[in-house]
């Protein structure tokens, strides 16, 4: 798996269809190969793009991400990795907040013969779709190397609708559903329940910073409740905080 960050200035690097956006952002890349010698990945991967620098595609990306100041919050340990990002506000006009999910399942509840991970990643705002050049288009949920999807609930399930976690307004208790992953983008292949994040509704009891605790364990999650400069759609999610 590789990480790596997209500083193109001209609108001519990467394109998102729809809405004539170009982006600047984040790629993670899984791959089956890695070439030591030339420091790149081989032909087997799957890729997603978190374009969360954006402007008009008739100008300039003004953003030079290697100076770009970006609040997050990032829980790392031998499972995987969550992340949540903010960009300070910059010359772009179309910035979002991000969330990027990297997992390894280790009990999976049947034995399936395919990877034992998954990626997750989602915006609190989306002014385009697909990109438009290979290897920097966004998906939502990629489980390497089965399938990839666009949509923000195929072949993950958060809740079969909203609300999602909630604090009870009668004994002050949050109440949630860790997501499930699926082998497939059409949810009937459930393989796996996330340790690292859930999803939070918003105006049900729980505001930004909030700590859950679970009960008969150490383990912890942090409330993360992020607008954008340029938007004010609200990425809400939990994520672990305490072991």
């Amino acid at each position: 798996m590789t990480l790596e960050v997209h500083n193109y200035k001209t609108s001519e690097a990467i394109r998102y269809q729809g809405n004539d956006t170009g982006a600047q952002g984040l790629r993670v890349t899984f791959t089956s190969i890695w070439d030591s010698i030339n420091h790149t990945w081989g032909d087997t991967k799957f890729q997603t793009f978190i374009g969360f620098e954006g402007r008009d595609w008739s100008y300039d990306m003004y953003t030079d991400m290697a100076t770009l100041q970006i609040n997050y919050w990032l829980w790392v340990d031998s499972t995987g990795f969550v992340v949540m990002g903010k960009p300070e506000p910059s010359s772009n006009d179309r910035q979002s907040s991000f969330i990027c999910v990297m997992e390894h399942m280790g009990t999976k509840e049947y034995s399936d013969g395919l990877t034992n991970f998954y990626c997750y990643t989602t915006r609190n705002a989306w002014w385009a779709g697909t990109g438009e050049h290979s290897g920097l288009e966004n998906y939502r949920m990629t489980r390497p190397f089965s399938f990839q999807d666009r949509d923000e609930n195929d072949g993950i399930q958060f809740y079969y609708d909203t609300p999602y976690a909630r604090k009870s307004n009668g004994n002050g208790k949050v109440y949630f559903m860790k997501p499930v992953i699926h082998n497939t983008a059409n949810n009937k292949t459930p393989i796996y329940q996330s340790e690292l994040f859930f999803r939070l509704s918003i105006d049900a009891g729980l505001v930004d910073g909030d700590v859950i605790a679970i009960d008969g364990a150490t383990t912890k999650f942090l409330c993360k409740m992020l607008t954008s400069p340029d938007h004010s759609n609200v990425l809400a999610f939990a994520m672990k905080y305490v072991a």
